[in-house]
């Protein structure tokens, strides 16, 4: 059934995407053709009020800084970029870290004080809410509701141009909303401007285009239609709020000159959503299970134990999104509280890994949200950056170093690509630029802990998986070739592969490391004759150096070759090699 809206004692029912109006009249009250003709294209399930929304909001008490700083910058009579007060705000971050709920409740704010004008709400899977044609008519037709007088003038613009709705986007924007202000000044030179609606959210700009190839064509012409009505101050002081995730093509649109200047960029991290608005937002929801659970009556009043939010919340990084998973989990009707809270500290203590992370199937399928929303080709490229990454770090893989001109030229990427393929991951890694005196690496590092995990996990990441094993031992085997060509080169380039193949080494079970001997045996004698390989096992670390160690008594070659390079070091130990090796790590 849609959705139902009222323009005065009209009734407009709504089945999206296609819509339908029933008009309900009295005497001298009757919806316009020009009207019902806007309402035949708006999108009434992106508004901030529709029913998808009715429970994203943050929690009562919760997200309190910003929600501040935001209605200070509505309700300021003056710019002053000095004290940030510009026309447009860009509050981004990572995937589910609550962009949506402040955006509603900031809208609902901004409704019991009068200053709400409108609201889109993109969203990839709606392809009415992914659709950016559909912008600048639902804006149109929330201004006409929330500034009456300006209605006829919109009206009188589509009675003029009925084939409007089929024109481009920027002469949309100027028929239906900047010329309609025009004429509403024009006629009303004491008209006060201050107490009218002015303040735009456009939430998840992200996901205007949804899957589609042209996507960021998509979002570059919705970014274009706020730039536009941002930019006639003097005509209308409209304060727009952006909200998206953190986008390379979104963020290089907000740091051009022009909207450097009327825009400022609030990047909802930690300092914005702290661990003690998880805890409260927990604390009230546990209150509400043992308040309404069907299992209530088997919850003492001590339950859940002192400490036990604070550890969930602290594994939840400042992100609500875990929160809300977790705390869903735990208030399943059908399941036990105590079972389901017991399942949650499990998993946490594991890592999120194994049978426990199930728990986390909602979270997942928000990690498999993003990795859809990349374009296929740099999705490919991606997996194979990322598949070496954790063959050679999986111990570190939240914050991994990447030399980037040599892992580019290991799998065959053009210069730039691996940054490139990357690109549409940010709204779940950062990559760090590189450190003053090192060379073209970079630092990877995870913004939601449970990502490594997802893409471990075959079950819920399906086609994304990675097999850490298999990665292992094609990785090494490219390290090794790359290591022989490095022959000619420098001895850094020497050390970085040497470096490289020890690093798999390093976390390959013991077991496995005899199995990979019969293919890295015949190369490991060409290693200790540099000393890059020397000095790199003087730094290795006991781990490693104790897989070294295992291979060398495997094969006599390769125990020669050590032997011969060591020698003047190691004549009182000629006979221990094994354990001079360990001695070195």
């Amino acid at each position: 059934m849609g959705n139902a809206l009222t323009t005065g004692n009209n009734k407009v029912l709504v089945n999206n995407p296609v819509f339908n109006f029933q008009a309900i009249t009295t005497p001298g009250q009757n919806l316009s053709p020009a009207f019902e003709k806007l309402c035949n294209h708006i999108c009434t399930s992106a508004f901030h009020n529709s029913d998808e929304f009715d429970e994203t909001k943050c929690h009562p008490g919760t997200r309190v800084s910003i929600l501040s700083l935001l209605e200070q910058w509505a309700l300021t009579k003056t710019l002053n970029s000095d004290d940030g007060i510009t026309p447009i705000i860009w509050l981004h971050g990572v995937a589910g870290v609550g962009k949506t709920a402040i955006a509603k409740s900031f809208a609902e704010r901004l409704q019991g004080l009068g200053m709400l004008a409108a609201s889109f709400f993109f969203w990839r899977p709606d392809p009415g809410r992914s659709d950016d044609r559909n912008l600048v008519p639902t804006l149109a037709y929330q201004l006409a509701r929330s500034i009456p007088p300006l209605r006829s003038f919109i009206e009188d613009a589509i009675a003029d141009d009925p084939a409007i709705f089929s024109c481009a986007s920027k002469v949309q924007v100027d028929t239906l909303i900047l010329k309609p202000l025009r004429r509403l000044m024009d006629n009303s030179p004491n008209l006060d401007i201050y107490p009218l609606p002015k303040v735009l959210i456009i939430d998840g700009l992200d996901e205007c285009g949804g899957l589609n190839r042209n996507r960021v064509k998509f979002q570059r012409r919705a970014f274009e239609i706020i730039h536009s009505l941002a930019s006639h101050q003097s005509l209308f002081p409209f304060r727009i709020l952006v909200l998206s995730r953190i986008n390379h093509h979104i963020r290089i649109l907000f740091e051009t000159p022009a909207m450097r200047d009327m825009s400022r960029s609030i990047l909802l991290e930690k300092g914005l959503a702290p661990i003690s608005d998880i805890e409260l937002y927990m604390d009230a929801q546990f209150k509400v299970i043992k308040a309404s659970h069907p299992d209530k009556d088997s919850l003492s009043n001590v339950w859940p134990e002192k400490g036990i939010t604070k550890r969930i919340a602290k594994c939840a990084r400042h992100q609500f999104i875990i929160a809300a998973t977790i705390m869903k989990f735990i208030a399943d009707p059908d399941r036990q509280p105590k079972e389901q809270l017991t399942m949650v500290l499990e998993a946490i203590h594991s890592d999120l890994s194994g049978k426990t992370s199930s728990v986390f199937a909602p979270l997942y399928a928000l990690y498999r949200q993003v990795i859809d929303s990349v374009i296929e080709e740099s999705r490919n490229a991606a997996f194979e950056v990322l598949s070496y990454f954790f063959a050679h770090n999986t111990s570190s893989a939240r914050h991994i170093g990447i030399r980037v001109p040599d892992v580019e030229v290991l799998l065959g990427l053009p210069p730039g690509g691996l940054l490139h393929c990357l690109r549409g991951f940010e709204a779940i890694l950062n990559l760090e630029a590189p450190a003053e005196g090192i060379d073209g690496v970079y630092f990877l590092q995870f913004k939601h802990s449970t990502f490594v995990d997802f893409m471990f996990d075959r079950d819920h990441a399906g086609d994304c998986y990675i097999d850490i094993n298999a990665a292992k031992e094609k990785y090494a085997i490219m390290d090794i070739a790359m290591f022989e060509q490095g022959e000619a080169l420098s001895c850094d380039d020497q050390g970085f592969w040497f470096y490289s193949i020890c690093n798999v080494l390093n976390h390959v079970p013991i077991d496995s490391a005899e199995l990979a001997t019969a293919v890295w045996c015949d190369k490991w004698a060409k290693f200790p004759k540099y000393e890059a390989g020397f000095l790199f096992l003087q730094r290795l670390g006991r781990q490693a150096g104790f897989h070294v160690a295992l291979l060398l008594p495997t094969d006599s070659q390769v125990m020669d070759s050590f032997c011969e390079f060591l020698e003047e070091k190691v004549k009182p130990y000629q006979d221990h090699v094994l354990l001079f090796t360990l001695l070195l790590c």
